[in-house]
C-alpha cells in the first residue's frame, strides 16, 4: 500500500463471488476518499460493450476493471485519456494493492484509454 489507499473489504468478497460463485461476470473499482471501492457490477455485455459504457460515463476518469471471460479472468486499469496525470499516478501506485487483495486474475494489462484498445486486449 504504498499509496496509502486501501482496499475495502467489500471489493475482496463480491471479487470471490465473482470467482467461484459466477453471481456477475464484471466489476468496476474507483478510488474514493483514499479507499478502492466498488463503483459497480454487472453480468449482461461483452468487454468491448463494458468499455464503451465506461467512456461513455464521465463520472469515471480512472478505474480498475476485472472482467470474467469465459473462465479467465482479465483485469485492467481504465484511465482516459483527459484523465489528469495525478489521478493516473494514484491508480498505478494503488494497483498492487489491489491486486494482492484479489486472487486469481489471468490476463493483466496495463492501461485501457478507450473501447479501441480492446481489440489488442483480447
Amino acid at each position: 500500500m504504498i499509496s496509502g489507499i486501501r482496499v475495502n473489504d467489500t471489493c475482496i468478497t463480491e471479487f470471490n463471488n465473482m470467482k467461484i460463485r459466477k453471481t456477475c461476470r464484471w466489476i468496476i473499482f474507483v478510488i474514493e476518499n483514499c479507499e478502492i471501492i466498488i463503483h459497480s457490477k454487472g453480468d449482461t455485455t461483452t468487454l468491448t460493450e463494458l468499455v464503451k459504457s465506461i467512456d461513455q460515463n464521465d463520472k469515471i476518469q480512472c478505474a480498475y476493471v476485472v472482467f470474467d471471460a469465459v473462465n479467465k479472468i482479465h483485469f485492467f486499469m481504465y484511465a482516459r485519456e483527459s484523465s489528469n496525470s495525478r489521478d493516473r499516478m494514484t491508480y498505478a501506485s494503488s494497483k498492487q494493492a489491489l491486486l494482492k487483495k484479489i486472487e486469481g486474475v489471468n490476463v493483466l494489462t496495463s492501461v485501457i484509454e478507450s473501447a479501441q484498445d480492446v481489440a489488442d486486449f483480447k
